[in-house]
């Protein structure tokens, strides 16, 4: 077969252009030129061949620009939603002022304490009362627990007292609180340990005390000090109560075992008041002493954690358990 019929090997060239006559062109339109090869006029070593390999041709290249562009508008679309999602977040949650309110550094000291609490006060919001002097805790208390429904204790507390002119600046909540806390201490924590009182947890006693130190914290009111050191302790660790060490008990605790171990008869109906269903004598000392830690503990515990779940008004439980050591000093 000769080189000019083989389709492979043919050379192209463009001949000349060809008029079309204008009677064959419809509509008045203007005469055209068809251009046709020749093959004599191309060299074929002047047109490149076709290669996958070339960069204009590669289907592969370019699925992969195009799907870098839309890689790249998807980005750009996600980045949008998520500004504008952190922009309602900030207007709106409550949880971003929390933590926009959360200590950045280490607390060591207890005027870090008060001065992460003083920050976190309402100045917007009056939390107002009236009182008299000297009124029965018991009347204080069913006050506070009213005015609660009303404005939450984070706000600012106002305090008047009937027969007395004037407005509260500052001085009446400071008498007010610190004659509170004086009778919270005699009241509800006698001996540095809360008062064995169920009532005190069904009726919100126990949980309005924690109210009522922690608005005292916040607002320049005294602290509380009155708690001995392993009752503080129950607020923030665990008690293993198989094993109940002395140290878990408060000084009156103590002398009560010891008084029952000289003579647990005289204690009979008490020994069964807290729960010990066993033979009371002298040979089941051990036993008996066992159940009444379980005992004291136990009851020390739940009062302490309704005393702690009062005290999350401004933080103040939270700061509890990561802080210890540091706000121990304040009870």
């Amino acid at each position: 077969m000769s080189e000019d019929n083989n389709p492979t090997n043919s050379e192209l060239s463009f001949s000349e252009p060809t008029n079309v006559p204008e009677s064959s062109l419809a509509n008045g339109v203007e005469s055209a030129s068809v251009i046709t090869p020749a093959r004599s006029s191309l060299d074929k070593n002047s047109t490149p061949p076709l290669s996958c390999d070339s960069p204009s041709t590669s289907g592969q290249e370019l699925g992969h620009l195009c799907s870098n562009i839309h890689s790249a508008e998807q980005q750009i679309l996600e980045d949008s939603q998520l500004a504008q999602m952190l922009q309602e977040w900030e207007h709106t949650s409550e949880s971003f002022q929390e933590i926009t309110n959360c200590p950045t550094t280490v607390v060591a000291e207890p005027a870090q304490i008060v001065k992460i609490l003083s920050g976190r006060v309402d100045h917007m919001q009056e939390f107002f009362l009236v009182s008299r002097r000297c009124a029965p805790f018991s009347r204080t208390i069913t006050l506070w627990q009213r005015q609660t429904k009303k404005s939450p204790p984070t706000s600012v507390l106002k305090v008047h007292f009937n027969g007395e002119a004037g407005m509260d600046t500052g001085a009446m909540s400071q008498e007010f609180l610190a004659e509170v806390i004086s009778y919270m201490g005699r009241e509800v924590f006698p001996d540095g340990s809360p008062t064995d009182s169920t009532n005190y947890v069904q009726n919100g006693t126990f949980c309005t005390c924690g109210e009522i130190v922690a608005v005292s914290l916040a607002q320049g009111g005294p602290p509380p000090c009155f708690l001995e050191q392993c009752v503080y302790e129950s607020m923030s660790k665990s008690i293993d109560m198989i094993s109940i060490e002395e140290s878990d008990l408060t000084t009156k605790e103590q002398q009560l075992l010891k008084d029952v171990s000289e003579n647990c008869n005289d204690f009979t109906e008490m020994i069964f008041e807290h729960g010990y269903t066993g033979v009371v004598d002298d040979d089941h000392i051990n036993e008996i002493l066992r159940s009444l830690k379980v005992s004291l503990v136990n009851h020390r515990s739940l009062y302490m954690k309704e005393f702690l779940t009062g005290m999350s008004t401004y933080g103040v439980a939270e700061l509890i358990l990561k802080y210890p050591s540091v706000c121990q000093w304040k009870f």
